[in-house]
C-alpha cells in the first residue's frame, strides 16, 4: 500500500504544475492516490484546502478512465473518486457578476455520462449536487440528462422538484434528445 510519504513528490510536482502534467500522468498520479480510499489511516485530508476547484475537477475527470487491469473491482479511479465523496468535497457554482450560478459548464459528470460511466455519474452527483443548476456542456448534455442516463432516480425526482421540464431538450442547440423520451 501507498504511503503519505511516498505521495510527496507527485503531489508536489503535479501541485506545481498541474496544466503541464499528462493525461497518462495525472492518471498515475490517481493511481498513486487509491490509498486515500483508507485516508482515516492517516488522518483527514484537506483537499479542499490545499488544491483549487480546476485541479481537483480535473482529477476527477481523469479518474473516470483510470483503471486497473488486473481486477475491475479495485479501480483507482473509482476509489479516487469515492474518497472525494467521502471527504464531503462539494462544487461551488461559478457565479456571474450579479451572483447567479453560470449553468454553461462541462464536469466530470457529462465526462462520464458519455462515456457511459453510470456508476460514475452516481457518485459524482453527489459532489456536484446543486439541482437549481443544471450544467450544460457544449454538446447540450445536462447534469439532467447525466442522471436521467444514469438511473439516479432520487437525483431525477430532485430536478423535477425543482421545476425542471422533464421533456427539455438539450440547452444549447444539439441533437441531445429529451432524457425521458
Amino acid at each position: 500500500m501507498t504511503r503519505p510519504n511516498d505521495l510527496k513528490k507527485p503531489i508536489k510536482m503535479w501541485r506545481k504544475n498541474p496544466y503541464r502534467m499528462t493525461v497518462e500522468e495525472r492518471q498515475k498520479l490517481i493511481s498513486k492516490l487509491g490509498f486515500f480510499n483508507n485516508y482515516k489511516k492517516f488522518g483527514s485530508v484537506d483537499l479542499q484546502g490545499s488544491c483549487r476547484k480546476r485541479e481537483i475537477e480535473r482529477l476527477l475527470g481523469d479518474s473516470i478512465n483510470v483503471f486497473n487491469v488486473e481486477s475491475n473491482h479495485n479501480c483507482a479511479g473509482r476509489e479516487f473518486i469515492e474518497f472525494i465523496t467521502e471527504i464531503g468535497y462539494k462544487d461551488e457554482p461559478t457565479v456571474d457578476k450579479d451572483g447567479k450560478p453560470l449553468s454553461i459548464r462541462s464536469t466530470p459528470v457529462h465526462t462520464g455520462a458519455c462515456h457511459e460511466k453510470f456508476y460514475y455519474v452516481g457518485e459524482l452527483i453527489k459532489i456536484y449536487d446543486k439541482f437549481d443548476v443544471n450544467y450544460c456542456n457544449k454538446s447540450g448534455l445536462t447534469h439532467f440528462h447525466a442522471a436521467c442516463m444514469s438511473g439516479c432516480h432520487g437525483v431525477v425526482e430532485r430536478f423535477l422538484e425543482l421545476g425542471q421540464d422533464p421533456n427539455c431538450i438539450a440547452q444549447i442547440g444539439s441533437a441531445t434528445p429529451p432524457p425521458l423520451h
